[in-house]
């Protein structure tokens, strides 16, 4: 076997390509991360109660740099008889 073939994948070689592989699924996971946003919420309660949901969600305004952000949001409420139900939310972007 030539002794380039042992020196990549024993050693230094193994290092380098674990370090090059992790940057690039590390920045993709990262990158979803950070431009995905999330929020979900959910509430249960019996008879006679008062519920309030309550958010809001923060952009910075990136749409003149061309990139995008992707938000998704869900509330749930249950409730029994005589219930009182409030759900209050949105997105603000960095205007």
């Amino acid at each position: 076997m030539p002794e380039w073939i042992t020196w990549v994948f024993d050693g230094i070689g193994s290092t380098i390509f674990s370090l090059i592989a992790g940057a690039l699924i590390g920045g993709a996971i990262g990158y979803k991360i950070g431009v995905h946003k999330n929020v979900k919420q959910k509430q249960t309660g019996g008879d006679n109660v008062k519920q309030r949901q309550e958010f809001t969600l923060e952009n910075e305004d990136v749409s003149k740099d061309g990139g995008k952000i992707k938000n998704n949001f869900q509330q749930s409420q249950k409730a029994g008889d005589n219930a009182e139900q409030v759900q209050i939310g949105g997105i603000k972007r960095g205007r």
